[in-house]
């Protein structure tokens, strides 16, 4: 049961990787615009403008929308930094603020964000079915609740 155990999670430290390379390293997808391209280029060409935008979608889709301050502290970086990257993201036009109660500006992700986002979700997934993720992680589930 051990060794099954260890085959099935380098198995899966294995796709990991597959699909880590895939999403970072392998080449940019295909089919997308010049603006969609220039968007997806920004938010990969450094950790905090990438952490930024994973959090701003987060946020998008958990309906918990926050300030530059607040996404700051979310991610970990300086204040300055997320500022230099609001200002940046909203002068292209893939976020907006909407001012709300203290007059506080909660960041929301415009439409061409969205889709970037969703054209690297669906990449994400078509990846990993070809890599058979799913089977991998519900055989390492199964065992799981056998030898607990």
């Amino acid at each position: 049961m051990e060794r099954l155990q260890r085959e099935l999670y380098d198995l899966y430290s294995q796709q990991l990787a597959e699909l880590e390379y895939e999403m970072q390293v392998a080449g940019e997808p295909e089919g997308l615009n010049d603006d969609l391209m220039r968007c997806r280029r920004y938010f990969m060409s450094s950790g905090n403008r990438r952490k930024f935008g994973i959090t701003v979608m987060r946020n998008h889709y958990t309906k918990n929308f926050n300030t530059v301050l607040g996404t700051a502290k979310q991610v970990g970086i300086s204040r300055n930094a997320a500022e230099r990257i609001a200002d940046d993201i909203e002068g292209e036009g893939w976020i907006t603020f909407r001012r709300c109660g203290q007059n506080y500006r909660w960041i929301e992700a415009r439409p061409i964000l969205i889709k970037v986002w969703e054209g690297y979700a669906e990449r994400v997934r078509t990846f990993s079915n070809n890599l058979d993720f799913a089977s991998t992680t519900f055989a390492l589930r199964g065992l799981q609740k056998v030898t607990s």
